[in-house]
């Protein structure tokens, strides 16, 4: 089942001097159950390392941020932004790297438009989001989330994402983590170590249950 939601309209912060940024960080997802105000939902991310492997699946072929979910009405559109990457902050919500083309940026600057609106793939059955297939901009926010333009939530300290590519790094020594899916493990480890523990562990030729709890008295796993 596809879907489609927006965010809780709020003011717009000021833009910065330079403008829109040629990338800008933004919030797709908030952290939690996913409650339009149109009454769908709820809906859940039960799995943040799934959604985030089969939504970042489709880059190479391109993820666009389109006008008023133009694609999903079926109409041609040129494209205001493509999707860099999709990730994941500590607190559970779910943001993407957004690469805005020269008319996106004129029509944020401009202030045509203030929001966006990821879609959805959502299961029919339990309401598990499943994939995010592109963006758009908005104007019709649902959801309680930052407007676009908005500073970004405080960054991981450099305490933090030491200790975590640490972590990353001694799983990929012990060969229980690919070398080309660190990024994805850092991803992880920003959420929790218990959502990295949990990737790793569905992975085939995981290591046993005791070796984990040795690496929670090294500290690995807190």
């Amino acid at each position: 089942m596809s879907d489609r939601i927006e965010a809780l309209p709020s003011d717009l912060p000021a833009l910065p001097a330079a403008g829109v940024p040629d990338v800008s960080e933004v919030q797709l997802l908030p952290a939690g159950p996913i409650r339009p105000k149109d009454g769908r939902g709820p809906w859940f991310v039960r799995n943040t390392a799934a959604l985030l492997a089969a939504s970042n699946a489709a880059l190479g072929r391109g993820v666009p941020i389109d006008l008023d979910h133009a694609i999903d009405l079926g109409k041609s559109t040129a494209a205001a932004g493509w999707v860099r990457r999709f990730r994941a902050k500590s607190d559970g919500s779910i943001w993407a790297d957004i690469e805005w083309t020269p008319m996106g940026k004129r029509r944020l600057e401009d202030r045509e438009y203030r929001y966006i609106s990821p879609s959805l793939v959502v299961s029919e059955r339990d309401g598990t989001v499943l994939r995010i297939d592109r963006a758009g901009l908005t104007n019709t926010p649902a959801l309680e989330m930052r407007a676009l333009c908005a500073a970004g939530p405080e960054a991981e300290s450099d305490q933090e994402t030491s200790e975590n590519r640490r972590v990353v790094s001694e799983l990929i020594a012990a060969g229980h983590i690919r070398s080309e899916d660190r990024q994805m493990a850092m991803d992880l480890c920003a959420v929790s170590r218990a959502a990295l523990e949990a990737w790793v562990r569905s992975k085939p030729g995981a290591p046993a249950k005791d070796l984990f709890k040795d690496y929670r008295r090294s500290g690995v796993f807190a």
